[in-house]
């Protein structure tokens, strides 16, 4: 899995890590899409994306290379809150996305994702979910995962998967948690242990620090050895260690000590 953050370009870059995930199916998130292309000329198995706005590029590439995917082919992964048929109801599942306060940039969004679905050799998978912001915005219609934040296990049970760590009270992350927890157990965590995977390789979601195809892009919130019992980094371990006798994935980190923030959160 390759997230946006700097460590992607380290395994791209160095030969100690380049080749390490190949002969595996390989997932990019968000924006990591694009750029791996556009900096190394690769193409993942996979893609997807929870911000709908990270995606933009990503489908202008599909959409300007039809021929390209014809003989290679890509599946899609979206949860239903950023799929057109959610349009009129996103806000009950997910957080703000520039895409969404515009109007402009959504009907660019959903127009681009619906050419993309008709796109040969692009399997466009859209996934029901739960997001723990949608168990507080309407619990009559999530009483069957109402008892996850008690009972751990009933969120790896379900007929789909549980985007959020946390319990939701308000969109702003300066007040709360929800909105600051990393999208590496906010969603990918959630979806591909749903997706049934058992050993998750990782690089780029590094808890600081620029992203690997922008250095004035930064995090905005960094790891360091005093912060790491703030929630959004223990929680990292709670699914990696609690957790992991329910849904049985393993999380490694594809670089190594002192390259990325997810190593010393793992290791703590």
């Amino acid at each position: 899995m390759f997230g946006t953050g700097y460590s992607t370009g380290t395994v791209f870059e160095s030969p100690q890590y380049s080749g390490s995930f190949r002969g595996r199916t390989t997932v990019a998130f968000q924006a990591a899409f694009r750029n791996l292309y556009d900096m190394y000329g690769f193409l993942p198995d996979i893609w997807m994306w929870s911000d709908p706005h990270s995606s933009l590029e990503g489908l202008d590439l599909i959409l300007s290379n039809k021929e390209m995917f014809k003989d290679r082919r890509l599946q899609v992964i979206l949860p239903k809150y950023s799929d057109t048929s959610c349009r009129h109801s996103h806000s009950l599942y997910a957080g703000t996305s520039p895409v969404w306060r515009n109007a402009a940039m959504e009907e660019e969004y959903y127009s681009k994702l619906e050419e993309v679905k008709n796109v040969p050799g692009v399997d466009v998978t859209v996934q029901r979910v739960y997001t723990t912001k949608y168990m507080t915005m309407a619990p009559h219609k999530t009483k069957d995962c109402s008892n996850i934040f008690r009972n751990p296990v009933e969120r790896f049970v379900l007929d789909r998967p549980i985007i959020g760590s946390f319990r939701y009270r308000t969109d702003n992350s300066y007040q709360d948690v929800w909105g600051r927890e990393n999208k590496l157990s906010f969603f990918v965590f959630p979806m591909m242990a749903y997706l049934g995977c058992r050993d998750l390789d990782v690089a780029g979601f590094d808890f600081g620090g620029s992203r690997f195809f922008n250095e004035n892009a930064q995090h905005a919130f960094s790891v360091n050895q005093e912060n790491l019992t703030d929630p959004v980094y223990k929680i990292v371990n709670i699914w990696t260690k609690e957790w992991y006798n329910y849904h049985g994935m393993k999380v490694n980190s594809l670089v190594g000590p002192g390259e990325s923030g997810l190593v010393d959160i793992l290791q703590a």
